[in-house]
């Protein structure tokens, strides 16, 4: 009786085996092609960076019935930045691959991280908030350091809130001329790694017909 009930089992186990390798399997429609992915974004990388590389910005606008309504112009190198970001992500494999075994695979992608972090060292803002020591009120580093985004409100120095009391005097878009510089600089550098993925893709002939996995 053990004997017939382990048979059971072992069917049953089996028709599900097959039912999950046969839903794993993919149709024609469904194909995977890598190359199909590449071009799409390496068009996509093109048109954006055909545009004038403008910063973002928000304005106002009034319709017809002179409703105001605040919109944000997204900023043109950012998006340009992100596609290219997406590009290398999605050939991060074929960059590892194509690298000499006696090399760090690693090298390529670590050279351009480091690149963007020492760009963005050069315009980092290093937040500060009031501060009393010795009975004086000063500005003291919060530890916090980042990129502001446009029109940020910032702490600028200090002002007399009242007699005897000092606050912090914050301003907007105090930060404005160093983000944009950081961003121009970024993109002097996207430009370069947009062309070395293009270089790439020539090498793997991606855009071939017969290249399809």
């Amino acid at each position: 009786m053990a004997e017939e009930t382990w048979e059971q089992d072992s069917t049953e186990e089996k028709e599900f085996e097959d039912e999950v390798s046969e839903a794993a399997e993919y149709s024609p429609k469904s194909d995977f092609s890598k190359a199909q992915i590449v071009y799409e974004q390496v068009g996509r990388c093109c048109s954006l960076r055909s545009e004038e590389m403008r910063p973002g910005y928000s304005t106002h606008i009034t319709d017809k019935i002179g409703n105001i309504k605040m919109i944000h112009i997204p900023d043109a190198r950012k998006k340009f930045i992100g596609a290219v970001d997406a590009l290398m992500n999605v050939l991060s494999p074929e960059i590892k691959r194509l690298r000499k075994p006696e090399e760090d695979e690693e090298d390529y992608i670590a050279e351009i991280n480091n690149e963007k972090e020492n760009i963005k060292k050069k315009y980092i803002y290093i937040e500060k908030i009031i501060s009393i020591k010795n009975g004086e009120y000063i500005l003291a580093p919060s530890g916090r350091k980042y990129l502001p985004e446009v029109g940020d409100i910032l702490t600028a120095g200090m002002k007399v809130i009242s007699k005897g009391i000092m606050g912090e005097n914050k301003v907007e878009g105090i930060w404005d001329s160093k983000v944009n510089a950081y961003y121009n600089e970024l993109l002097g550098l996207y430009d370069i790694l947009f062309s070395d993925l293009n270089c790439l893709i020539d090498e793997l002939n991606y855009f071939k017909q017969t290249m399809s996995f």
